[in-house]
């Protein structure tokens, strides 16, 4: 959609919210943009700020002169409210001064409207900041599903293995300043060849779905689960010694032990193996940490899979 476009039909209805102490105005402008927009109207300013919040309006309807509190001061204060300042509002003014245009476009203001009202020329300015504001925000959205996607691992929606390094990052810092321990466990799906070579591929990618969701069942929230490639998965467990490392370790592996899989018309199992290594003394960094995790992960698979296997802590 451009700017020329009118609004396409399935797009939201957005509000408009009007303030101004004149009720003559009100009704005018609400009688000019009602077919346009849901309006709000407000005749004072303090009231403004509050109904702000509550109707999170498109585009707001600032009149300039007000008692008690001036629309240069609302507007200062919508921007300085993180839930209203990217709320955009113009201006309704009787002053002609251009230092006071100049003032309303450095409080933030997108836009005036001159008073004596011109029907046409008010309604060509709000159709136009709602399409701004309409666009602006898909583009939001839109960015945000890309940070989503750079973010996520496309198949199970785990942290993919570049973010999962940086929150473990971010992890090893905050340890290291509150002198408070750290684990990772290294997961790894037994005999997974086999289950697409007996199943079909698709039964590969249920399984990393199925073992994703025991996984957030039994994990808390600020732990870290990260896909770190294939069948292999990373999990980092802040504010957590080895023993209790262990402990959930344990934990998921009878829980993804228990579950049946099905696919198509087949039902199957599957087992996991583990490795846990918890941060040492100064010197031991991330990568330190994930090598000995992923050492005591092939020791559990040297040992006959499907249990987990823990790493002394190394300084």
């Amino acid at each position: 959609m451009t700017l020329n476009e009118p609004m396409s039909e399935g797009v939201p209805r957005q509000r408009i919210l009007i303030v101004d102490d004149s009720i003559t105005t009100i009704r005018l402008l609400a009688d000019l943009l009602s077919d346009m927009a849901e309006v709000f109207f407000v005749t004072d300013g303090r009231e403004a700020l509050s109904k702000a919040e509550e109707v999170s309006p498109a585009l707001i309807l600032l009149d300039v002169e007000m008692p008690e509190i001036s629309g240069y001061e609302v507007g200062r204060m919508l921007k300085q409210n993180p839930v209203t300042a990217n709320i955009p509002f113009l201006f309704i003014t009787a002053r002609s001064d251009g230092e006071d245009e100049e003032k309303g476009l450095r409080l933030g203001a997108v836009d005036y409207i001159s008073k004596p009202i011109l029907p046409a020329v008010v309604c060509a300015r709000v159709q136009l900041q709602l399409k701004l504001q309409y666009m602006t925000e898909q583009l939001r959205k839109a960015n945000a599903n890309l940070q989503q996607l750079a973010n996520r691992d496309s198949l199970t929606d785990v942290f993919n293995r570049r973010r999962f390094m940086e929150l473990a990052n971010s992890s090893y810092a905050l340890s290291r300043r509150s002198s408070t321990p750290l684990s990772l466990i290294m997961l790894d799906v037994d005999h997974f060849k086999q289950i697409n070579d007996s199943y079909g591929h698709d039964s590969g990618d249920i399984t990393l779905i199925e073992l994703v969701a025991v996984c957030n069942d039994v994990l808390r929230e600020v732990d870290v689960l990260g896909r770190i490639g294939g069948e292999e998965f990373a999990i980092l467990l802040p504010d957590t010694e080895q023993h209790g490392a262990y402990s959930v370790a344990e934990r998921l592996r009878k829980k993804i032990a228990d579950i049946s899989i099905s696919y198509e018309d087949q039902q199957f199992g599957i087992t996991v193996s583990m490795g846990i290594a918890e941060l040492g003394e100064e010197g031991d960094t991330v990568h330190h940490l994930m090598k000995r995790a992923d050492d005591a992960l092939y020791q559990a698979k040297r040992e006959g899979r499907n249990s987990v296997s823990v790493c002394d802590v190394e300084g």
